[in-house]
């Protein structure tokens, strides 16, 4: 989402700025660069933490087809 808001952020400010369309043009490409360099620096950072990662809600199977396994908490 950051790619888009910063290629309507930047575009934006470059028309208002310079008052043409090639102006809000190159904005446009320069905020939607940026944008995708915010998104590729901050994913490993929100990757990383705990409360970010999938959780299975709900599975499929048959009760006697299902085997749990829990981690100890040393294990972690």
């Amino acid at each position: 989402l950051s790619p888009l808001v910063g290629l309507f952020i930047m575009g934006g400010l470059f028309q208002m700025l310079f008052g043409t369309d090639v102006a809000a043009m190159c904005g446009a490409a320069l905020g939607g660069v940026g944008g995708f360099w915010l998104a590729k620096g901050l994913s490993p950072r929100l990757a990383a933490r705990e409360e970010w990662q999938p959780v299975i809600l709900s599975v499929g199977l048959a009760p006697d087809q299902l085997r749990v396994e829990t981690l100890s908490s040393e294990a972690r």
